[in-house]
């Protein structure tokens, strides 16, 4: 007992000057494990096309309408797991019509081939000269950029406008819209003509005539091709008034936050070179039921 408070005594009395390059190589015997917080979203997703069950045979059968196109819900992850261990999403749905403040855009390359019931997908990303992975089935299977990963995958022939009859990419980029829905982040999915299209307009269009962190948009849907074979319901952008300073700092201070989420995560695979699949997964559950924005 007396040697331990004497060892004590000798502690409080004596301190070390250690320079920076030593407490840098002293630092350097005890490895930090690599991590970081991921930052995740509840959905907004959106129902491009009539949801429908066929109901009896022959003479009986009748279609049953389960979901009208153009309806939009929210998707939030439980704590709870189905037979196959997969988290249970709470949906919720919140009308035709929808009113946000778009903080932040990405963009992910994604591709369902139906014959083969496959998915394949990058991670998301920030810009066109970036190099990214391509997965299938969980697996690598090509890297470069966006362009060089499409051109892969020239096997979408386009049905109508100038270009009709010419082969297209299967292998589409979508855009991942952070956006602030009754005071909360969501993140929504958007493709094909909701997202490059001109009547109505669709958000890259949109983007090029205002800032869209600097207003209210209402997001909606119009009705395309009725009564043809294939149709579907095009989101359509609107901006209904400027941000207010509370709402302009709301959205200044998420898109804050998200960066910074980003710079990690970019920073934690890269040393790790791998990715992560979480969103991916999610992404893949929630198409099987309601499908991406916009269908065509």
């Amino acid at each position: 007992m007396p040697k331990t408070q004497s060892l004590a005594k000798t502690q409080q009395q004596e301190v070390a000057i250690v320079s920076q390059e030593d407490k840098d190589f002293l630092g350097s015997l005890f490895v930090q494990e690599s991590s970081y917080q991921k930052v995740s979203f509840p959905r907004i997703s959106f129902v491009s096309q009539d949801k429908t069950e066929t109901i009896g045979t022959g003479k009986n059968k009748e279609i049953k309408l389960i979901t009208a196109a153009g309806i939009f819900f929210t998707e939030k992850a439980t704590d709870e797991k189905d037979e196959n261990g997969k988290s249970i999403w709470d949906k919720e749905e919140i009308g035709d019509t929808i009113e946000v403040q778009i903080v932040y855009e990405r963009r992910q390359l994604r591709y369902y081939d139906d014959a083969e019931k496959k998915f394949t997908s990058s991670p998301i990303y920030d810009s066109a000269e970036e190099i990214v992975p391509l997965f299938c089935e969980r697996k690598e299977v090509l890297r470069g950029t966006p362009k060089e990963l499409q051109s892969h995958f020239m096997t979408k022939v386009i049905r109508s406008g100038k270009r009709k009859g010419q082969k297209t990419t299967a292998l589409e980029e979508e855009r991942i819209l952070y956006v602030i829905y009754q005071g909360e982040v969501y993140s929504m999915n958007i493709k094909g003509s909701s997202l490059w299209g001109h009547d109505p307009i669709g958000f890259l269009e949109y983007k090029k005539r205002c800032n869209p962190a600097m207003v209210i948009t209402s997001i909606s849907s119009v009705e395309k091709q009725p009564g043809e074979e294939v149709c579907w319901n095009q989101l359509s952008f609107t901006a209904l008034r400027p941000a207010n300073s509370e709402e302009f700092e709301t959205v200044k201070n998420t898109a804050m936050m998200l960066l910074n989420s980003i710079k990690e995560e970019k920073a934690f695979f890269s040393k790790e070179n791998v990715q992560s699949e979480e969103d991916q997964l999610a992404q893949e559950e929630a198409d099987r039921e309601f499908g991406s924005f916009g269908k065509k």
